[in-house]
């Protein structure tokens, strides 16, 4: 995960230092788990691939801010941005998703308050005067955000695509 985006939120100092720390996690749910979307209690019978919650904290003059991702479910994005990102970054993602069907959740982890999108600022209302990012971060964010979902619709891809090869 590369969300360079965050940098414009969290640079409020040129002086202070920037901290990172990123994780993975195995998430995968052990055999007999039970299975949700079937019409009777049925326990999943094996792992075709494992699945991971990938974490990145960033740390800069005091503000924190946190993107946690996991690994997709059939055909479902979920994009977690910090913040309450506008309307407007947030329709720019899903349009631009490959995935058949994204989810843009806000507040994900951290809260560096409104990121409005250009447009807002000339609008000039409460949110924007009271946003802590500057103009041009809603967009920022969100192309960063639809650039990691290319990133992981691809590494998708190419699974499957090794998994029908190995198969007899």
């Amino acid at each position: 995960m590369r969300p360079l985006a965050l940098l414009l939120i969290l640079a409020a100092s040129a002086h202070a230092q920037l901290r990172a720390g990123a994780a993975a996690v195995d998430i995968t749910p052990p055999p007999g788990a039970p299975m949700p979307g079937y019409y009777y209690n049925r326990g999943g019978d094996g792992v075709h691939d494992p699945l991971h919650a990938k974490a990145m904290v960033l740390e800069h003059a005091g503000a924190r801010a946190a993107l946690v991702s996991c690994d997709l479910i059939s055909d479902v994005a979920w994009a977690g941005l910090p913040g309450e990102i506008f309307t407007e970054p947030g329709q720019a993602i899903k349009l631009a998703s490959p995935f058949r069907h994204t989810i843009v959740v806000g507040l994900a982890n951290a809260s560096p308050g409104y990121i409005p999108h250009r447009k807002a600022y000339a609008e000039g209302a409460y949110e924007v005067v009271s946003a802590r990012c500057a103009e041009g971060s809603g967009e920022l964010l969100a192309g960063k955000a639809v650039e990691l979902l290319l990133k992981l619709h691809a590494a998708a891809d190419a699974r499957v695509a090794l998994a029908r090869e190995e198969k007899p």
